[in-house]
């Protein structure tokens, strides 16, 4: 079966800002945001802790120390889990704006007219709320992965041995992949927010370059119209121009003619 340009039409048209690819990835950014919530829930829920006891140390002597509850593989588990999946929700979805900006932009360069083509960036679309959510989305999706980093290399120290009664432990604090997981969700609020406003933005510059368009096509129209409906010049004068090659008798005949 042979491909059309309308096929093509179509398939260019689902992968543009508001079409299937897009309700897509906003789908799966938000099914990643929350999958790494529930991450961080379990691990902040399985990470170690340490207590401290006396122990002998030979001689009728005893020391404090302290032992790890746990190896905190689960912990590092579930934190890894989180900081991937937080990830591919953020990379994936403005990978995919980006994408598509990009190629709004290449395909209204050969559509657009005039001074209202496509030489306007998109960038320059971008309002003061768009930027600042955009900034936020990015600002608690740093401090997640800090967040969620700092718990995966504290519960990997303490792989191996973990029972051996230890001078100091070193051990994840009390709420912080917790904490992770709140801001996965902030994040992901802010992204789908960011992308929403890109939408709501690139659906009036469309009408605007569309209306624009317009208003060019009905001048030109008008102005072929008034150029066919231009009346015609004067008609030049019947009588014949003389001709000075003509002699005296020559052009006595021609007046006598014309009388007659």
């Amino acid at each position: 079966m042979a491909v059309t340009h309308a096929d093509l039409e179509i398939r260019r048209r689902s992968r543009d800002l508001g079409g299937k690819a897009g309700t897509a990835v906003v789908v799966l950014c938000v099914l990643c945001g929350l999958l790494g919530f529930v991450f961080c829930v379990l691990a902040e829920s399985s990470r170690s802790t340490a207590t401290w006891e006396f122990v002998s140390t030979g001689k009728k002597r005893t020391a404090l120390r302290c032992i790890y509850s746990g190896s905190g593989e689960v912990a590092l588990l579930y934190g890894s889990g989180g900081f991937v999946t937080l990830a591919v929700a953020m990379l994936v979805q403005h990978t995919y704006i980006w994408l598509a900006i990009s190629n709004k932009k290449a395909k209204s360069t050969s559509t657009h007219r005039g001074n209202f083509s496509s030489s306007h960036s998109f960038i320059n679309l971008f309002t003061r709320e768009a930027s600042v959510v955009f900034l936020l989305a990015w600002v608690c999706f740093a401090v997640a992965e800090v967040l969620l980093l700092i718990g995966i290399a504290v519960e990997s120290i303490h792989l191996k041995r973990w029972r051996e009664p230890r001078d100091g432990c070193v051990v994840v604090r009390r709420w912080s992949f917790l904490a992770a997981g709140v801001f996965d969700l902030t994040t992901v609020i802010f992204a789908t927010s960011f992308y929403l406003l890109v939408l709501r933005m690139k659906r009036e510059r469309d009408e605007e370059i569309a209306v624009r368009n317009e208003v060019i096509e009905a001048a030109d129209r008008f102005s072929a119209n008034a150029t066919a409906l231009r009346p015609p010049t004067a008609a030049s004068s019947s009588a014949p121009a003389p001709n000075p090659n003509l002699s005296e008798g020559d052009a006595s005949i021609v007046v006598s003619k014309l009388i007659t």
